[in-house]
C-alpha cells in the first residue's frame, strides 16, 4: 500500500541531493557543487549552515572549501565571496 507521507520524505531527500544553482560561473575548473558552495558563502551562510543544509559534515564542507581555496587562489571566505560577486 502507498503511504503518502512516504512520498513528502522522497521529494525532501531529492531536494537536498539535487543540485538547484549553478553558483558563480565564471569561476573555473569549479565543480558544480563547489559552485554551490561559493554562492551559499557570498550570500553569508556559515560552514555548519551548509553542512546542515547539505546533510554532510562539518569537516566535508570545510575541505571542500580548502579545495576551492586550492583552485581559485583565494585565502579566506571573504575573498571567495567577493569573486563570487564579481563573476
Amino acid at each position: 500500500m502507498f503511504n503518502p507521507d512516504a512520498g513528502g520524505l522522497a521529494l525532501a531527500i531529492l531536494a537536498r541531493a539535487v543540485p538547484t544553482a549553478d553558483g558563480p560561473s565564471s569561476l573555473p575548473g569549479l565543480s558544480l557543487i563547489e559552485r554551490q558552495i561559493v554562492s551559499l558563502i557570498s550570500d553569508g551562510w556559515s560552514l555548519r549552515q551548509i553542512a546542515d543544509h547539505r546533510g554532510v559534515s562539518y569537516e566535508t564542507i570545510r575541505s571542500n572549501v580548502k579545495r576551492i581555496f586550492d583552485k581559485t587562489g583565494a585565502r579566506t571566505q571573504k575573498q571567495l565571496a567577493a569573486m563570487a560577486v564579481a563573476s
